[in-house]
C-alpha cells in the first residue's frame, strides 16, 4: 500500500484543461501466455512504428516512448527513436523488463518479473544498466521512468531519484497485482503527486477512474479531500 500524504496530491485549478499524456510502452517482441525468458530480445517490430508515428506527428501529439534493454541496445530501433526525438517529435524514456535487462542474476520467474520484489542493489544494478543504455543510444539521459509490468517495490522511487529521473508513470490506481505477487495499488489517488515527501519525483498515474454515486465508496482516498 502507498503512504501518500494529502499535501503530495497536486490539485488543479478549476478552468485549467485537461492534459492529454501518451506514452508508449517499447519493448522487446513477446507473447505474454508464454513463461518470461531472457532470449526474447527480438524488436524487429519497432521498424513499423512509423506508422503511428505519423499518425502522431499529423495530430501534432508528442508521444513518450519507455523503452526498456533490448530497444535501446538494438542499434537500428534506438537510432529511429533518436532521430525523432532530436526533432522534437517524441520524448524518450525508460521502461524496465527485469528478465531481459542485464545482469540477469535472479530466476526468471512470475515473482520476479516484477522488479521491486528483487534485491534492492540488483534492482537498482539493473536500472542503472537501463540508464547507461538509454543515455548512450539516445544522447541524453532520460527523465520519465515506469516499472515493467507496474512492478514497484519499496525501494523503487529512492532509486528513481538517485539516478535523476524526475517523473515515474508506474502505479494503476484501483488495482492490486498482489494476487499474482506485485504491488498493491488500491490507495494510490487518480490525481498525480509527489511520490517522495521532498517532492523531487512527479507520479503520474494511469489514468483510471470510477465515476457516478459509486465514487465516494469506493474511493476512500478521493472522499477526504472532498470533505475539504
Amino acid at each position: 500500500m502507498l503512504d501518500i500524504k494529502p499535501d503530495q496530491v497536486c490539485r488543479f485549478d478549476d478552468g485549467v484543461p485537461p492534459k492529454l499524456v501518451v506514452i508508449v510502452d517499447t519493448e522487446e517482441e513477446f507473447d505474454w501466455d508464454k513463461p518470461f525468458s531472457s532470449e526474447n530480445t527480438d524488436v524487429r517490430s519497432i521498424a513499423d512504428q512509423e506508422r503511428i508515428q505519423t499518425f502522431y506527428r499529423d495530430l501534432g501529439l508528442i508521444p513518450h516512448y519507455l523503452i526498456d534493454y533490448p530497444v535501446a541496445y538494438d542499434r537500428d530501433a534506438s537510432a529511429l527513436l533518436r532521430a525523432w526525438s532530436e526533432q522534437g517529435e517524441c520524448i524518450v524514456g525508460a521502461h524496465l523488463h527485469p528478465w531481459v535487462n542485464p545482469p540477469v542474476r535472479e530466476e526468471i520467474t512470475n515473482h520476479n518479473s516484477f522488479h521491486g520484489n528483487l534485491p534492492p542493489a540488483l534492482e537498482l544494478e539493473k536500472m542503472v544498466r537501463l540508464t547507461d543504455c538509454i543515455a548512450e543510444a539516445m544522447g541524453q539521459r532520460p527523465q520519465i521512468f515506469k516499472c515493467g509490468r507496474y512492478g514497484m517495490g519499496p525501494q523503487t522511487i529512492e532509486h528513481i531519484k538517485q539516478l535523476g529521473y524526475k517523473i515515474d508513470c508506474s502505479v494503476v490506481p484501483y488495482t492490486k497485482f498482489s494476487p499474482i505477487d506485485g504491488p498493491n495499488f488500491l490507495s494510490a489517488p487518480t490525481d498525480p503527486y509527489w511520490a517522495d515527501e521532498a517532492k523531487q519525483i512527479l507520479e503520474v498515474p494511469l489514468s483510471k477512474a470510477i465515476v457516478g454515486w459509486g465514487r465516494k465508496a469506493i474511493d476512500p482516498f478521493q472522499s477526504m479531500f472532498d470533505k475539504k
